[in-house]
């Protein structure tokens, strides 16, 4: 058989192979490939967490409040019992405003207590996620784009931590919603009803309610309006509406309440401790586009400076597409 006899084989296999087969053999063979993390144990924050929900945490936490892990309440306490080192900042603080994620994780540990329930738990929304980003594909794409995007999405090597890791489910919650109601917007702002842009804010809304991440969503809506030039100026500022109400609010709330990260050489938040974040923010950068791009890892490579070829070829031929049209 010649090449071109194989490469239309192919293709005619491609085509016959049923559409509605094609989500439940991603996710068999999705299911195989993280199978790890169904029979991963609790570690770090859960182990924190489980206790907050039996009440043997040192301050008292409710059902929306799972991720408060270090704050006024508890600082001191920490310090003196050994729980946080000497060393650490006499001001740390891990407050996390997440109170869509931390109901699901109270009822994880009240109500289904088996880890591995729990992660089954964590796997339905990652199945939840690939079919909101599924959905989205295959409005902007062609079916056979749209179907490669949702393979490499359903099989893509970050969701494993937050599929083996119970408090980092939040991701996978932020990621589902965000992804819906950026498909909303879509709808709204191509077909003009406004319903659309009712249930896009309602997505936003519980993006950001489980996760910080949700805010990252707005560099796709903001993209996208900066994009639409067939629209007048103002009309795309009011575009941004169904993102940046929910988005505003969240970010108001958390402030008023006193929610953030501050001390910790992980987490740094841009709001509470904006110096912290731009000292790291370079750095931080080149690893996740050598991550994605070569799979470096910025904690073993030496010296780090490597990075940077990699990082400027990836983006020089990115750009080198549409800056030639």
């Amino acid at each position: 058989m010649d090449r071109e006899s194989s490469a239309a084989s192919k293709s005619t296999i491609l085509r016959r192979f049923p559409a509605w087969a094609v989500a439940p053999t991603v996710f068999s063979v999705g299911v195989l490939l993280f199978l790890p993390a169904l029979f991963c144990p609790l570690f770090l924050d859960d182990y924190l967490q489980a206790a907050m929900v039996r009440g043997r945490f040192p301050a008292k936490r409710g059902p929306f409040d799972l991720y408060n892990f270090i704050d006024d309440s508890v600082r001191r306490f920490l310090f003196d019992e050994g729980a946080l080192p000497w060393w650490a900042s006499a001001n740390i603080k891990l407050k996390f405003f997440r109170p869509l994620s931390s109901a699901l994780l109270w009822f994880d540990h009240a109500c289904l207590r088996v880890p591995i329930v729990m992660h089954v738990h964590s796997f339905l929304w990652w199945i939840a996620a690939s079919l909101a980003a599924r959905a989205l594909f295959r409005r902007l794409f062609s079916e056979r784009v749209a179907t490669i995007g949702f393979i490499i999405f359903a099989f893509a090597p970050c969701h494993a931590l937050p599929l083996a890791w119970l408090a980092n489910r939040e991701a996978l919650v932020s990621l589902t919603f965000g992804t819906l109601g950026f498909s909303s917007y879509l709808r709204l702002r191509q077909d003009g009803k406004w319903a659309w842009g009712a249930a896009a804010a309602a997505f936003f809304s519980l993006a950001v309610l489980a996760g910080e991440y949700g805010l990252c969503i707005g560099g796709y809506v903001l993209a996208f309006e900066i994009f639409r030039r067939s629209d007048p100026p103002l009309r795309r500022v009011l575009g941004l509406l169904p993102f940046a109400l929910p988005s505003g609010a969240y970010l108001l709330v958390r402030h008023l309440w006193g929610y953030g990260a501050r001390g910790s050489g992980f987490y740094t938040d841009p709001l509470s401790d904006t110096r912290a974040f731009l000292e790291v923010a370079p750095l931080r950068l080149l690893s996740l586009a050598g991550d994605g791009w070569v799979s470096s890892d910025i904690d073993t490579l030496q010296p780090r400076w490597l990075l940077v070829p990699f990082v400027l070829t990836a983006l020089v031929a990115l750009a080198w597409g549409p800056a030639r049209r």
